[in-house]
């Protein structure tokens, strides 16, 4: 009953500053076992990135399957997600009455984004948005463009029409494989001139093809975008980084509390409690991603078959005594 009458959004706020204090264990520093580990040996090879990137910011929501409030509606939690760190740095609950979109501006107030880049689904790439982001909080946008925005969508799509030449020198390129699978990704980018949208300064076209590692590329798909960010600041690689970094929080975030913690099948309700749970478990996997880990159920399993190593994750000194 204590989870359900906390202040769900201090609390998690809370969270994010504990493991901000945190101090982060260096890769050799990992128990072998763990250095080994796939996911971990994956990490270690970064892909190569742009100089000049900045701080991100993956803002997205996520659906507690489990927990069905008395009306009949599922507790949905939006979340701001650090790219850099995989942790969660804000997290709110939406009402049952409304949606996402107005509950980001409540669920960042507190947040400093001064100057960094803040990535949006298309559910979010509305006017509003766009000016508090960059208007009020100093930040900048990313967002993707579709069909809830029409006259957007138009408006970029024929901004980014035309051949590749046309861009040759707004344009970028690379693939890379992964899981029995190659995909190559390009961008395009023009000047968000005669756009009225509002800090816009760029349009992108973003385009994906994949298909089996040793086969054709079977499946294209194409997506666009707008973004405050300058070309002094953000050139077409930077741009394709930041877009592709926002699933992160898919990734990094919300799988790992499905799969991992089975976060949809708890069935708990009341107030804040899905809320407040939800960020037990972030901060559970901020610790772990603190320390190091890349693979956050293999840490669990390390961390959970010895009470000694538990205390030092969390930055305190076990000592025979606690037992």
């Amino acid at each position: 009953m204590i989870f359900a009458r906390i202040d769900a959004e201090a609390f998690n706020a809370a969270v994010y500053g504990y493991l901000t204090a945190l101090p982060p264990r260096p890769a050799q520093e990992l128990p072998a076992l763990t250095r080994h580990e796939r996911e971990q040996r994956r990490a270690a090879r970064p892909r190569p990135e742009p100089p000049g990137l900045l701080a991100q910011a993956a803002a997205d929501g996520k659906t507690v399957r489990g927990a069905v409030r008395p009306d009949g509606s599922q507790v949905h939690l939006l979340s701001v997600f650090d790219v850099a760190t995989g942790t969660v740095r804000a997290q709110r609950e939406v009402d049952a009455k409304t949606n996402e979109i107005p509950e980001l501006a409540p669920a960042i107030a507190h947040l400093d984004l001064i100057g960094q880049v803040v990535t949006l689904d298309a559910l979010h790439t509305q006017a509003e948005t766009a000016r508090h982001l960059a208007g009020d909080k100093k930040a900048h946008y990313l967002m993707i463009v579709k069909g809830n925005q029409p006259s957007l969508l138009e408006a970029v799509a024929r901004a980014l029409a035309g051949p590749d030449t046309g861009f040759a020198g707004a344009s970028w390129a690379g693939e890379g494989k992964g899981h029995g699978r190659r995909e190559r990704r390009s961008i395009r980018t023009a000047p968000a001139a005669g756009i009225a949208w509002p800090h816009a300064a760029q349009v992108f076209r973003i385009r994906r093809d994949s298909g089996p590692a040793h086969g054709p590329r079977e499946h294209k798909e194409v997506a666009y975008g707008i973004t405050s960010l300058p070309e002094d600041l953000a050139g077409p690689a930077h741009l394709a980084v930041y877009a592709r970094n926002h699933w992160g929080i898919e990734n990094r975030e919300h799988y790992v509390r499905d799969k991992t913690f089975g976060e949809d099948l708890q069935r708990v309700r009341t107030g804040n409690q899905p809320n407040a749970c939800a960020a037990i478990r972030n901060l559970v996997t901020g610790a772990f991603r603190r320390a190091g880990h890349a693979n956050i159920a293999h840490a669990r399993r390390y961390y959970g078959r010895d009470e000694r190593r538990i205390l030092p994750l969390y930055g305190y000194t076990w000592h025979p005594q606690l037992r």
